[in-house]
């Protein structure tokens, strides 16, 4: 993952850095975009980018946390429209992650060379790791569901993640990545397909 010095990076020359690798990735795709193109384009030297970044998985792992740093952004905005309704505030966070998706282009690349990484073999897998901690904020949500009795509790925490998981990342790759800009009308009713069938799979019988 990105090296603490990063933080100490000039906002500049970060700028320079994230949108020279953004629009490399988004264009070539992770495998035969280049280190040597984001270099030219930001107008750095290599030994600055390496100062900051191990290799060209740290620099695609460290865009993808300014993306979703941008999404917490945008949600702890909405925090005042949460309704402490669970399936809605649920189904909140769902919309604007495919509000991100879809209108986003470059987001969208992004994303889908992140699950196609994520799913190649091998016991060490940054792109899987990376998947794996952003889930861990899901985790606790699904927890607190399952304390409060809205979701079954004869899954253990860790399966019935997993199971959410799953099905979010399978809707997420099908309907989302790669369609381009959806209009509102089908990203809310993306929304209340994600919400519907999570809740028919995790609520407890008789709900």
């Amino acid at each position: 993952m990105p090296r603490q010095r990063l933080s100490k990076l000039d906002p500049a020359v970060r700028a320079r850095i994230v949108e020279a690798a953004r629009a490399v990735f988004a264009e070539h795709g992770y495998e035969q975009a280049s280190l040597n193109a984001i270099i030219e384009q930001a107008g750095i030297s290599k030994g600055v980018l390496y100062y900051y970044f191990e290799d060209k998985t740290d620099l695609y792992l460290a865009i993808l946390q300014e993306i979703t740093a941008a999404q917490a952004l945008v949600m702890s905005q909405k925090a005042p429209e949460l309704t402490g309704d669970y399936w809605q505030d649920m189904r909140m966070a769902m919309y604007q992650r495919a509000v991100m998706i879809s209108t986003d282009p470059v987001t969208s690349r992004l994303f889908q060379d992140l699950y196609l990484q994520a799913q190649k073999p091998g016991e060490h897998n940054p792109f899987r790791e990376y998947l794996d901690k952003e889930n861990e904020i899901a985790m606790e949500v699904i927890r607190l569901g399952q304390e409060s009795g809205i979701m079954r509790s004869d899954m253990s925490l860790p399966l019935l993640a997993d199971l959410l998981f799953t099905i979010s990342d399978v809707l997420t790759k099908s309907l989302l990545i790669g369609k381009g800009a959806l209009p509102e009308e089908e990203l809310e009713a993306f929304a209340d397909l994600q919400l519907k069938i999570i809740q028919k799979v995790v609520e407890p019988a008789g709900s």
